[in-house]
């Protein structure tokens, strides 16, 4: 690999920042309507390489009941920020420079002039949070990133899975102009911004580019599961945790569905597979039904952060990512990864 004096280039970047002309600030999208809305999901996802388990086979994936959250009204970047918009950051002094400079199979991705219209990858969070200030904006959290992925969804039969133009399930997205490696395996690089025309959505008549594929994004707060996954386990006795049978103990699946603490509590226990045929498997105390402030549910402490949405790097394996719904954490934080970037919010 081709290595680059990191000092030497900063030198550069600082000399040549007097007087250039800097990058057009990115459009950004306003989110005004639809801010109640569902944040989660009833659904397990299942990867690409995976065999999708029913409510029969008694071995699904355990799903967590989804929350009904409220947002203040807020912008988002129509797209990911660029190799050449961070530049600038740099050359003003106002950023540290990438942790690396290569793409997955590109070298000097990050200084190239072929590239500067592409995300910037191989920063921390804090990094990412540096740049959006400087620009007089901040990451978005991550209930505004699904609100503008998933739509303004009242409703779970309303949500989007995936941000993919004509796409409900992960096979379907072969062949289509997205940068996610399972999609299309000839992008073994992050795509130009603006460039899919099938990975976009549109909010009031502006379209916003990305969100599930190209490079993952760093979102604002730090990961917890207490609120939007866990906050209800053991206030159910573990007889009542159908997830704790095995699928061939028939008796233990027949008792935890017949749990009386869910039973006298009906209207705020979360089941599993409900259906007419079904009594649905018990799995904890649901939150109320009223709306929660989502501001009120970010958590700012913490050793793991948060990054949403699918990467150009995506196998069969981690197809889960590009869900709109999917949450997953990044330890450290300062690590820097080759398929993470960012982009900005502000409020309105």
């Amino acid at each position: 690999m081709k290595i680059i004096n990191l000092t030497l280039t900063t030198l550069f970047l600082l000399s040549c920042a007097e007087g250039i002309k800097p990058p057009n600030p990115t459009v950004m999208a306003e989110i005004k309507d639809g801010l109640e809305y569902i944040f989660g999901h009833t659904d397990p996802c299942y990867n690409a390489n995976e065999t999708e388990k029913t409510c029969q086979t008694k071995d699904f994936k355990k799903a967590y009941p989804p929350l009904k959250v409220k947002l203040k009204p807020f912008a988002i970047d129509r797209h990911e920020v660029t190799n050449f918009q961070y530049q600038y950051c740099v050359a003003m002094g106002d950023c540290e420079e990438p942790k690396g400079f290569n793409a997955a199979v590109t070298e000097n991705y990050y200084l190239s002039s072929e590239f500067k219209n592409y995300p910037v990858i191989y920063l921390s969070k804090e990094m990412a949070e540096a740049y959006c200030k400087f620009a007089g904006k901040r990451l978005p959290t991550e209930f505004e990133w699904e609100r503008v992925a998933g739509g303004p969804a009242a409703d779970l039969s309303e949500k989007r899975k995936y941000t993919y133009q004509g796409v409900t399930q992960i096979k379907q997205c072969q062949g289509k102009s997205i940068a996610v490696y399972y999609c299309n395996n000839q992008k073994d690089n992050p795509q130009e911004v603006m460039s899919s025309a099938d990975d976009v959505v549109s909010e009031g008549g502006a379209d916003i580019f990305d969100l599930g594929g190209n490079v993952a994004e760093w979102v604002g707060g730090k990961y917890n599961e207490e609120y939007a996954y866990v906050a209800c386990a053991g206030l159910l006795p573990a007889t009542c945790d159908c997830f704790l049978c095995k699928p061939q103990d028939t008796q233990c699946n027949e008792d935890c569905r017949k749990c009386p603490e869910c039973e006298s509590e009906a209207e705020l226990c979360y089941k599993q597979c409900v259906s007419e045929s079904e009594s649905g498997y018990p799995i904890c105390i649901k939150y109320d039904n009223e709306p929660v402030e989502a501001e009120t549910l970010v958590k700012t402490t913490g050793n793991k952060d948060l990054a949403r949405g699918g990467s150009y790097i995506d196998w069969e394996n981690n197809t889960c990512r590009s869900v709109t719904y999917d949450r997953y954490w990044i330890f450290p934080s300062d690590s820097g990864k080759n398929f993470i970037g960012f982009r900005c919010a502000k409020d309105l």
